[in-house]
């Protein structure tokens, strides 16, 4: 699902990119890489309060 990909995007890949380059002296792009895993993180949580919301496991604050 979306939500697997993006976990695992924000948990291992951009996290490895950016271990990779700050290893080999590419901090800005290590920087770079820090911020799209964040950005993962983002996406893969809002994926899942959209996937709870249809599945009707989600509690409404406002009702």
């Amino acid at each position: 699902s979306a939500v697997v990909g993006e976990t695992y995007e924000f948990t291992a890949m951009y996290p490895g990119f950016a271990k990779d380059a700050r290893d080999e002296g590419f901090d800005e792009i290590a920087d770079w890489m820090a911020t799209l895993a964040r950005a993962e993180k983002t996406h893969a949580g809002r994926f899942k309060r959209a996937l709870d919301t249809l599945r009707g496991t989600t509690v409404d604050a406002n009702a």
